[in-house]
């Protein structure tokens, strides 16, 4: 937990350990049963307002601090790469303050702009569960620039084998497919990965804008 670290902070000799072991992390370079392990998490279920269940994992907090090291290092580049089609197509996931205000904002001043236009919202089923980690990966590879590698590292450490989730402390569940909701990167790894996705919608009906966060979608 985080008040672990805090205590183990307030001893000098700890640093250099801990620095040598980020550094692992953040590169991806955890040996295969320690990255099995960090790759894991802690399933809670939360009740939906529509009684549906929402998954979210709980990773170990190793996993949190280097997602926060990643979105403090990357969080420029992914907003460039969150944009395409000529800015048809625009992520509000990372690098934009109070993304979701920005995203109906955006919404509200095009069909100002075109008042014969009508906007559709999607919301993708279980879509964080159920997307390929290969696009995923390929999205991240995509962007994979200027240091960027590490993140790709990062990700097929975490996501390039099965992963065990518990529930209720005894229940296993293998993690297949999609990103962990509880991960500080998981909605980075997910928008990535759908960005393709998206472009191809917009390159195939030109008079579409898509303005999206995860799989909450503005059309």
């Amino acid at each position: 937990r985080a008040e672990h670290l805090k205590a183990l902070l307030a001893h000098p000799p700890t640093m250099l350990p801990l620095v040598t072991l980020f550094l692992s992390i953040c590169r991806g370079a955890l040996p295969h049963h320690a990255a099995a392990a960090f790759a894991g998490a802690r399933l809670v279920a939360l009740l939906k307002p529509d009684g549906g269940i929402r998954p979210i994992g709980v990773p170990l907090v190793w996993r949190r601090v280097a997602g926060r090291i990643f979105n403090l290092k990357r969080k420029l580049d992914w907003k460039d790469a969150m944009v395409g089609c000529a800015g048809r197509v625009v992520q509000f996931v990372v690098g934009w303050k109070s993304g979701s205000q920005a995203l109906n904002t955006a919404a509200q001043e095009i069909l100002t702009l075109n008042p014969g236009w009508i906007g559709c919202l999607i919301d993708v089923k279980n879509a964080f569960n159920s997307l390929s980690r290969a696009a995923m990966a390929a999205g991240i590879a995509a962007c994979a620039q200027d240091g960027g590698r590490e993140v790709l590292a990062f990700f097929l450490m975490l996501h390039g084998q099965e992963a065990d989730l518990i529930f209720n402390g005894t229940r296993v569940i293998r993690g297949k497919a999609g990103c962990t909701q509880g991960c500080g990167l998981g909605m980075q790894f997910f928008s990535l990965g759908s960005h393709p996705l998206l472009c191809d919608v917009a390159e195939q009906f030109p008079d579409v804008h898509i303005l999206s966060i995860a799989d909450d979608t503005t059309l």
